[in-house]
């Protein structure tokens, strides 16, 4: 059972890293098209 415990936080730790660098990708793309992508863009 001590196993299964373990297993549960290296699974949990995974998946906390994974969505840790899919939001620090998704906040590098949003910052470099908010500089490259012009104003008149984003204005509906």
């Amino acid at each position: 059972m001590e196993s299964f415990y373990i297993i549960l936080v290296v699974v949990l730790f995974a998946l906390a890293a994974s969505d840790l660098v899919v939001g620090v990708a998704n906040d590098a793309v949003n910052f470099l098209t908010q500089q490259w992508v012009p104003k008149q863009h984003l204005s509906g």
